[in-house]
Formats: C-alpha cells, structure tokens, sequence
C-alpha cells in the first residue's frame, strides 16, 4: 500500500538536495512518519548516492512513475498501475522500446528505438501545441511518427483519422504497438513512408516533431501543400538558437507563424498558409 510513497520519497530525494542529505545520513529518522513497511525502510536505509540517482534516473525514464508532459497528458508505462486524476488524458507506452535513456544525472543518455516518451522539451512542447490548437481537426498527418506518441495524443483528443508515417522500421513496429495498447487502431493508421511518397493531402493538422535539418528539407519540398483550407502545422525539435532560420525558412515556404512555444532551450512553431 506504500508503494507509491516509496517511490515518491525516492523522486523527492533527487530534485530536493536537503532531503536527500537527511534521507542518506538519517534514513530512519527522516522516513519514520511516511509509513513505510520494514522492508521499505531497509532499501531506503541501504541507498547509496550512486544507486539513488540510478533508480531516480529510471524513474524519469517512466520505467516506473507516470509523468505529467503537459497541461491535459500524462505518459505511463504499460506496467503502470497508478491512478490517473480525472482531467488528466492517458497516453500508455511500451517503456523499454520508446523515449530517451535517462542517465544517473536524470538527463537523455542517448535514445532508444523509438523517440519520444513526452520526457524530452520537443515532444512536450509539440503536445502544448497540440492542445492549444486542435479543434476537432478530423484529419491528422505524424510526420516521423517516432513512438507514435503525437499520433495517440490526436486521437484521444478527438480526431477522426490520424496518419501516422516514419521511415525507420523500428519506429513504425514499435508505434503500431503504442497504438494498439491504446486501442486506437481503428483511427490511426501507422505507415512505413518518407512525406514525399503520401498520395494524399488536405490534412487539417500536420505534426512534425523533427530536427532542424529535416525541416529545412521537408519545408522546400512543400510541407505546406499539405493543408487543406485553414489547416496548421505544428513544428517541433528546434533549438532555441535555430528558431530564427526557420521562421525565414517558413516564410521563404509561403508559411506564416501565428503562434510559438518555449521550454528548456527548445522551441516550437504554429504555422499556416499565408494568404
């Protein structure tokens, strides 16, 4: 029954420095009212600097804690039993397949076969994004789908169809799953295709959660065309210092950018069609 409290004082020993002196000097004493069984309180006492940060490290990388990546989703892992509050949206994941590795320091230490767990700014960012601009957009484009993340966040929040494509075999397998945990299948179809194969068009969202490089690219082979009438595309992975070449870059494509988000360093884009 105290499980979710153990692995509660675990986190709080991480991001609070005078917590974790107590709780590594005073174990006993520092647990002693947050009712904990015996064998709670011998782990915690038996914790070494070294294997606490370990067992943070994979906390954060949703191995064991849900994590709240915006204002309406939070991502669990598949083996996640913990309760999910009323107004919060659940996106479940396969965990050992999708995200970044989280090392000791609770920062990315390289990534896994799929990105995207809601952990890193850009996927977090384009979820704001997504939340604050879809309004019942019934046809949805994942450009470079990753974990399919975005795809099922579409979805949950009410599309009609949702087109989910990447070009790694890898991510397409392990999105289709993420699907089907989530039940979904029915709305998002998950293709194995570059943005230049589609034999389709007039999306009215388009998500691309990509790098600058790839933007750049997909935005001179007419991303835009993509849109039906008052469609928008949300732009995510750019670092701060790279959001200046592509506000030109959307320009120089015929876009226009009605809205920005910020977080850690990174940036996202609302883009529509210039008039």
């Amino acid at each position: 029954m105290s499980t979710n409290i153990f692995f509660s004082l675990i986190r709080k020993a991480l991001l609070d420095s005078q917590f974790r002196g107590r709780l590594l000097k005073h174990p006993g004493d520092t647990v002693a009212s947050y009712g904990l069984d015996r064998i709670e309180e011998t782990l915690l006492s038996a914790l070494k600097p070294g294997k606490l940060e370990t067992i943070v490290g994979r906390m954060l990388g949703h191995e064991l804690l849900p994590n709240r990546v915006s204002r309406r989703f939070v991502v669990l892992p598949t083996s996640s039993q913990a309760p999910v509050d009323d107004d919060l949206i659940p996106i479940w994941i396969d965990q050992w397949n999708s995200g970044v590795d989280i090392g000791k320091d609770g920062k990315p230490k390289g990534r896994r076969r799929a990105f995207g767990s809601g952990g890193h700014p850009s996927t977090s960012l384009c979820l704001h994004a997504l939340e604050n601009t879809f309004s019942g957009a019934p046809r949805v484009l994942d450009i470079g789908t990753g974990s399919g993340i975005l795809a099922i966040a579409a979805a949950k929040l009410g599309a009609n169809r949702v087109l989910a494509i990447d070009i790694d075999d890898a991510a397409v397998q392990i999105a289709q799953s993420n699907v089907n945990i989530n039940e979904l299948d029915a709305i998002i179809t998950v293709k194995h295709k570059s943005m230049d194969q589609l034999e389709e068009s007039n999306f009215d969202l388009v998500l691309a959660n990509l790098t600058r490089s790839v933007h750049l690219t997909l935005l001179k082979e007419r991303m835009l065309d993509l849109l039906a009438p008052g469609g928008k595309i949300v732009l995510s992975g750019i670092k701060e210092s790279e959001g200046d070449g592509l506000r030109k870059a959307v320009g120089s494509a015929g876009g226009f950018l009605v809205d920005g988000y910020v977080e850690r360093g990174w940036v996202s884009f609302v883009v529509v069609i210039s008039d």
